[in-house]
């Protein structure tokens, strides 16, 4: 499929979602929290951030913040969501290759939405261990989103998104405090903090250019955030028995092959 059908097709994504109805329109204080000039920290002690222009925007997965996987480089932590996520379900896809070949995080986003094979089941289980290592790559490897993160301190993070209860709250920042009991999930907040313990843990130990944490580590830090099918470590140890896993059938044959194998020996 030509780019410029990819293209044409997160133009015409974009201009379907215009003309629906909103599920619900935000107030005004709520389009003024997540956006450009207001103060984000509110009297309830916590960083409240939506887009990339308001205040701790760096927080955003929309900001510019270029890092590498080691293997590919990505414009913002949206680009690297999206690819894992096209590489998880197709990753011969165009539209997967065109997640690589585009910056501007909508129009990732809308490509995100047209990956095919997608589960909903199977991304449920991989989508916060990729964002956390999303923002781990984000903020291991620039010096100034990694002061920015640690200036945080020990305040609550949370994605005052008045539209998305998965990652964000499902509400702005003017909002969010007062409606804290009908929160949602918060999802990239919690990965936050949970890169943010860490980069305070190797800075309090003077070993701030260490290699990252092992993994018994990091699952100690993760579980103080995330419990269940929640925790990123679970869908790491998910993913791998899935991958060692063989088909019964496979796992006959070759035992059948190991006696046979061990009486011909027996015998030379």
């Amino acid at each position: 499929m030509p780019p410029i059908t990819l293209r044409r097709a997160v133009q015409k994504n974009s201009k379907s979602k215009q003309k629906r109805k909103p599920a619900r329109s935000p107030s005004k204080s709520e389009t003024e929290g997540s956006g450009g000039g207001s103060q984000l920290v509110t009297t309830d002690g916590a960083i409240y951030f939506f887009r990339p222009k308001g205040e701790h925007g760096y927080l955003s997965q929309w900001q510019a913040s270029p890092f590498t996987d080691g293997t590919h480089s990505y414009e913002n932590a949206e680009q690297y969501m999206m690819h894992r996520k096209g590489v998880l379900f197709a990753p011969d896809s165009p539209v997967t290759s065109a997640i690589l070949e585009t910056t501007n995080p909508r129009d990732i986003k809308a490509l995100g939405r047209m990956i095919p094979n997608f589960d909903e089941t199977v991304w449920k289980r991989e989508r916060l261990n990729i964002v956390t290592e999303g923002s781990r790559l984000k903020f291991r490897q620039s010096e100034a989103l990694k002061a920015q993160l640690l200036a945080t301190e020990d305040k609550e993070l949370v994605e005052a998104s008045p539209f998305d209860r998965i990652w964000g709250v499902g509400f702005g920042a003017k909002q969010a405090p007062m409606k804290r009991d009908k929160w949602g999930e918060n999802l990239l907040g919690k990965a936050l903090m949970v890169i943010r313990q860490e980069l305070q843990e190797e800075a309090t130990s003077h070993n701030v250019d260490s290699e990252p944490k092992p993994e018994s580590s990091r699952e100690s830090l993760e579980s103080q955030y995330f419990s269940g099918s929640e925790h990123p470590s679970e869908s790491r140890r998910t993913s791998v028995r899935g991958a060692r896993a063989l088909p019964r059938r496979t796992q006959v044959k070759v035992i059948f092959y190991l006696v046979f194998l061990n009486i011909v020996l027996y015998y030379i």
